[in-house]
């Protein structure tokens, strides 16, 4: 049996939720298991009960250092004194500075993989990253590692979650072995939409546009708050078809001017918003209670875990007509695009989508297609098999 040590140092937003799974298709695969994570593990021990995943069935060791250079070297140092065959990264992208510069150092240890989730980007989505300018070059040093890493230094194997991705990967280094994964919903519904509003208290005869997540300005809050005030024309008079706009999460990040903005839309009874942590038992809830999912992101190339529970969901989304997100939209009729930036052009796709009754209906073939392909059974069986396939007759 072959030894792993699966490794991430943040377990908010989806991260406990994609490393429980890893270490399901690890354990499933046949591989011994153990986990470097961090120092207050809470969020992950609730979504392995959520699995069903016996935790005795691997060992868990709390990082000393959740920096990434200190993850790194301790990543390294705890896998070679346990003796394991390899070393996993969840989430490589926040490491590929110090694993370029291990290598650079010529240090010796156990093998390495992980998953690569924006091999195409430079926009940051944690506080470790470097700078714009430093960023391009850390891309550039990534790609020439990849093509000219020797083989011990190199990565055993990576795993995307597109395929345009995985065809890159292959044109840089065919010789590593790319694997694409499924980005899974992480709940059935488990109620239908009246029962949902029921539980929630929404009102039942309003279309609801569920704007979910963090306030920060790449997440596209301020322009869904000033194409409402367009849609509604400023004014809280009666319209043939009431938008209720659902704000799901802190808003601390909002200037002050769009703050004022939303208490105006939420004192005219058009925005409702929901501050408090929601758990994420009851997060599908509000997807399910919602007519219409909001994304209008700015410059924002990676794929979403709110994209994914949408389709969970089976609720179309308006989304910017950018990166990874507008091209899943548009290749799967997941919903409406507006362009990218553009508050006048997100208006009218939540005037379009108010038009007609069928206008979300029209989506839904899409949006079962793209479920099928999502669940989590199918992102933990897709890794297992390919942990068998990349490793032979090993495990």
């Amino acid at each position: 049996m072959r030894r792993v040590l699966l490794v991430e140092p943040d377990l908010d937003g989806h991260h406990a939720f994609w490393l429980a799974l890893i270490i399901e298709a690890h354990l499933r695969a046949g591989w011994a298991a153990e986990v470097l994570t961090s120092r207050a593990p809470e969020r992950l021990w609730a979504q392995v009960r959520a699995r069903g995943l016996d935790p005795t069935g691997f060992g868990l060791h709390a990082l000393d250092r959740e920096d990434p250079a200190g993850c790194v070297a301790e990543a390294f140092a705890r896998g070679a004194a346990s003796g394991v065959d390899r070393v996993f990264f969840a989430f490589l992208d926040r490491l590929w500075k110090p694993l370029l510069d291990r290598a650079n150092r010529g240090e010796a240890g156990p093998g390495w993989a992980g998953i690569w989730f924006h091999p195409h980007a430079l926009e940051s989505v944690w506080r470790w990253a470097p700078p714009l300018g430093k960023r391009w070059a850390l891309r550039g040093r990534i790609h020439r590692f990849l093509r000219g890493a020797r083989a011990g230094r190199a990565p055993e194997a990576l795993w995307v979650l597109d395929e345009d991705a995985r065809r890159w990967l292959g044109a840089v280094r065919a010789s590593i072995p790319g694997h694409v994964l499924p980005d899974p919903f992480e709940r059935e519904p488990r109620l239908d939409r009246a029962a949902a509003r029921r539980v929630l208290g929404l009102p039942a005869d309003r279309v609801i546009f569920l704007h979910l997540g963090s306030a920060e300005p790449r997440k596209g809050l301020p322009d869904t708050l000033g194409a409402f005030v367009e849609v509604i024309g400023g004014e809280a008079g009666a319209k043939p078809a009431r938008p209720l706009l659902l704000r799901v999460g802190p808003n601390d990040r909002l200037a002050a001017s769009d703050r004022e903005l939303l208490a105006r839309l939420e004192g005219g009874g058009w925005a409702l918003k929901v501050e408090t942590f929601v758990p994420a038992e009851e997060l599908m809830e509000y997807f399910s209670a919602s007519d219409w999912v909001l994304l209008p992101y700015h410059k924002f190339r990676f794929s979403s875990g709110i994209l994914a529970n949408a389709i969970g969901a089976v609720r179309p989304v308006i989304a910017a007509d950018y990166g990874r997100i507008g091209r899943d939209v548009a290749r799967g009729r997941l919903g409406l695009l507006h362009l990218h930036g553009s508050r006048a052009s997100l208006a009218a796709a939540v005037r379009a989508a108010m038009a007609e009754p069928g206008v979300a209906a029209g989506f839904t073939e899409g949006l079962n297609s793209a479920r099928d392909s999502r669940t989590v059974e199918r992102m933990v069986s897709t890794l297992a098999r390919s942990l068998v396939s990349e490793s032979g007759a090993r495990p």
